[in-house]
């Protein structure tokens, strides 16, 4: 028994060395699928989706799948094979290695779902006895240079002349709003397919394009529009021509030329026996068989980072463009847990699993994943020592029978973390998206996303972009916060950007704060930290506007001003205008009507005098509505068209708006220096009879009374009711 048990033992140990000796060179896969070439250290499986086998259907599979940078430039290594690892050929369409890879495979109904094979530098590239007679509406656009497309003669032209392509990729069909793979201004589209017509008969086909398109059947252009244009007058059918069609498959190309603008891009038609024209459907296409692609796995890792990334909406403040990309972790394994750390290529971070995040620019940005694992478990301990090297004291090890060879101590004495890091181009595109959804919740939420990037921030351009951003929204706390940050962080470099960022720290302090002292001390920061004069020169017109209208030393302001003015070599500028209506308005308070007058004469912009009217309507009207953030608005539009108007009508209807607003103090300034400046003018009865309202509405009945009887002996046309006691019972 003794010597039975004994060879049972060496048996046993024999088999497990053999096992342990075969297990070095095998590869962690979380898959139950075997690795199909050891050489290629990375794949991803990709499932077929829905399927159904029609007339049209085709038997291609189309997929989209980012390799993170390991992959050969001309896709040399990519390797496609079904569940029993047999070889599926395939062709490649687009091969970005930082980007999205595009290729189209031969599918068959018989396997669920196939495999990606790729990162063999070694690889050559394989040739398959495959060419498929129908794979879809394939789309590719390219940059176009210089040239004109009035007719086909130069489209082909243009053709021959642009050959740099932006991308490749299979489309549902021809309707574009944008350009899928580039800028969408001076770009050209190429599409290429086919499509499947039911019966025989007279087909019309229409184009609706904005710039010049052509479109053509089994290769005879059937209708064309070129030229620059719009796309509205070809909606319904205008650029249109007809062609015999069997019933069955016939080749279809359209081409459109993009030069600026809005872009458009629509092939339709009417079949026979119908009435009207119709965008040609998806389902008249020969279109791929789509798929997902999911489960990354890497041979020599059990951490493969991988991630995808689509825009889910942008926002579109003036003439800047802000866009939102959700991003998704895909990496290997998702029960690891443990850190994930997203670098988005503009100087912000985050640590979400799925985060969404706001590009301040258009452009392109290099994303970096990296997936760091807090708890591997293995399905054979016999992996570690060939392939797992960790210092995490969370390993967890599962052996099959409840043998182990390598202790978990063991291996947490190899100094190497269990990670993976991958990155992708990505590119923020020019479009509108969710164009009915609330602009204000759609503020709230990008505010709240770029407010985190306050946290940390590693680059000035993305920095000075979210002040602008947060400007832009109303938030000033939050580009006050932003402009210390910027200070603090990014203190040496260009001194003119700090001190723009002084500049809009000072406004913060005296709007926001209503700090003047605080905000003259960092508008006097900037003297001190660039030398660029019309940076220097407008921190000074603030300074002196301080000293105007807060310090109320209208000696010293002007003194000031006109110091500044002639500094300024474009006596036209906007500045300079300002700094014109500045003088006015510190003489106006000072009652010099005269230097106020001339000072205002020259900031005018408008010489007529017939827009006065259409302001003074307008602003009455909003008044009447109780619109007073509007009558405001259009008050500071006259003015700055018409400074004289602060001489007269303007200063009354702002004094009533602040009378509307509960503001009696601004109103009743606003009226005293208004009577004070026009002591024989005829608006003179008017400004004193609401500047009794006033006082009445403030509660001060003294002085209304006073003035009630004021206007009632100066004006006996003025009626009683507006007398001593309906002020007090009012």
């Amino acid at each position: 028994m003794k010597y039975k048990s004994t060879v049972l033992t060496l048996l046993a140990l024999c088999f497990l060395l053999f096992t342990l000796h075969s297990s070095l060179s095998t590869a962690y896969c979380s898959s139950n699928i075997p690795w199909w070439n050891s050489d290629f250290k990375c794949r991803k499986t990709v499932y077929l989706l829905l399927w159904e086998k029609t007339q049209q259907s085709s038997d291609v599979a189309y997929t989209v799948f980012t390799t993170g940078g390991l992959i050969n430039d001309n896709g040399s290594d990519i390797r496609v094979t079904d569940n029993s690892g047999n070889i599926v050929p395939h062709k490649l369409i687009n091969c970005n290695p930082l980007g999205k890879t595009k290729i189209i495979f031969e599918a068959k109904t018989s396997f669920e779902n196939y495999y990606i094979y790729f990162n063999n530098p070694n690889a050559q590239p394989m040739n398959y006895n495959w060419n498929p007679l129908y794979t879809g509406l394939l789309l590719e656009t390219r940059k176009l240079g210089s040239g004109y497309c009035k007719n086909w003669r130069q489209m082909k032209r243009l053709l021959d002349r642009n050959k740099q392509t932006y991308e490749k990729g299979y489309v549902s069909n021809i309707f574009q709003g944008y350009n899928l793979f580039g800028p969408s201004e001076r770009f050209i589209s190429i599409y290429s397919g086919h499509i499947y017509c039911a019966q025989t008969g007279v087909y019309w086909l229409a184009t609706a394009s904005d710039d010049a398109s052509f479109l053509f059947i089994d290769n005879r252009l059937v209708t064309q529009w070129p030229g620059a244009h719009g796309a509205y007058s070809g909606v319904y059918g205008k650029y249109r021509g007809k062609i015999h069609l069997k019933a069955g498959i016939h080749k279809i190309d359209y081409y459109h030329a993009q030069f600026s603008g809005v872009t458009a891009a629509v092939a339709g038609w009417k079949k026979p026996k119908d009435k009207y024209f119709k965008l040609i459907p998806k389902e008249a296409f020969l279109l791929p068989v789509h798929t997902k692609v999911t489960n990354f796995e890497k041979y020599d890792n059990p951490v493969a980072a991988d991630f995808a990334w689509k825009q889910v909406s942008d926002y579109k403040i003036d003439k800047n463009i802000y866009s939102c990309l959700q991003f998704y972790n895909l990496s290997g394994d998702q029960k690891l847990g443990g850190l994930c750390i997203w670098d988005f290529g503009d100087g912000t971070t985050s640590r979400k699993t799925n985060p969404l995040h706001v590009y301040l620019q258009t452009g392109e940005y290099k994303v970096k994943l990296k997936i760091a694992a807090d708890k591997v478990t293995l399905k054979d301990a016999r992996e570690i020592r060939g392939q797992i090297k960790s210092t995490s004291p969370g390993l967890e090890i599962e052996i099959p029978n409840g043998i182990c060879l390598f202790p978990a101590r063991e291996v947490r004495s190899i100094e190497k973390d269990i990670s993976d890091t991958t990155s992708q181009n990505i590119r923020t595109m020019d479009v509108f998206f969710n164009k009915d959804e609330d602009y204000k919740n759609r503020s709230r939420k990008y505010t709240k996303i770029i407010s985190e990037y306050l946290i940390k921030c590693d680059s000035p351009k993305t920095l000075m972009a979210s002040i602008n951003f947060f400007l832009q929204v109303g938030e000033d706390s939050l580009a006050a916060k932003a402009c210390n940050l910027f200070i603090k962080q990014f203190s040496n470099l260009d001194p003119i950007q700090i001190a723009r960022v002084y500049i809009v720290l000072g406004d913060f302090y005296k709007n926001s704060k209503k700090n003047p002292k605080h905000a003259f001390e960092t508008y006097k920061k900037v003297l001190y930290t660039c030398n660029d004069k019309s940076t220097v020169l407008l921190a000074r017109r603030k300074m002196a506007d301080i000293v105007a209208f807060d310090f109320k030393n209208y000696d010293k302001a002007i003194f000031e001003y006109k110091n500044i003015l002639k500094e300024y070599e474009n006596k036209k500028s906007v500045e300079t205008k300002q700094i014109l209506m500045n003088l006015g308005d510190s003489y106006k308070a000072l009652a010099d009507i005269k230097n106020a007058a001339k000072y205002y004469i020259s900031a005018s912009s408008k010489k007529d005098t017939y827009m006065q009217g259409y302001y003074m309507h307008t602003i009455s009207n909003y008044i009447k509505r109780k619109k007073i953030n509007d009558a405001m608005k259009e008050i500071k539009k006259w003015e700055d068209q018409y400074p004289l108007s602060k001489l007269g009508y303007s200063s009354l209807y702002k004094a009533e708006c602040y009378y509307y607003t509960q503001c009696y103090s601004e109103a009743i300034n606003e009226l005293n220096m208004l009577i004070k400046i026009n002591p024989e003018s005829t608006i003179l009865p008017e400004a004193k009879l609401f500047l009794a309202h006033c006082y009445r509405a403030k509660g001060e009945f003294r002085e209304a009374d006073k003035l009630y009887k004021q206007i009632t002996t100066d004006y006996p046309g003025i009626p009683k009711a507006f007398g001593t006691s309906k002020a007090k019972n009012k």
